[in-house]
């Protein structure tokens, strides 16, 4: 009788450990199976700077700084305008986290708002007068 317990016991503790290790995927992500509950995952966020200077003739200087954290594997757009759409101003994917990234281009002197939009929603907007 012992050594069927133990039997169980052992078959018991090897499922366990398979199960802990088996993954599979729920659309574009990897799922664990396992007893052990996991840490939620945390979430992609992302931050916009844009800063005008005046360059001249009617134009103006502008020089994007992104910070995205928790977003690897991601792609991450600036626009100008107030959606996920319009004058597209630079992307790039995020391999590490956290990563800063800058961008500079010029433009006619105004007024302009533009968003950082990480796979297509939006994380961040940023007004700024030039």
């Amino acid at each position: 009788m012992s050594h069927k317990l133990i039997g169980v016991i052992f078959l018991f503790v090897i499922l366990t450990l398979i199960l802990s290790s088996v993954q599979y995927f729920r659309g574009r992500k990897a799922v664990r199976l396992g007893l052990v509950p996991r840490g939620e995952e945390k979430p992609c966020r992302g931050s916009l700077v844009v800063v005008a200077k005046p360059s001249g003739e009617g134009k103006c200087r502008f020089e994007a700084e992104v910070k995205t954290e928790n977003c690897e594997g991601k792609e991450w757009y600036v626009f100008e305008g107030d959606k996920c759409l319009g004058t597209y101003i630079c992307k790039k994917k995020e391999v590490t986290s956290p990563s800063t990234w800058k961008c500079i281009w010029e433009d006619d002197k105004g007024r302009y708002t533009f968003t950082l939009c990480i796979d297509w929603t939006t994380k961040s907007m940023y007004e700024v007068t030039c």
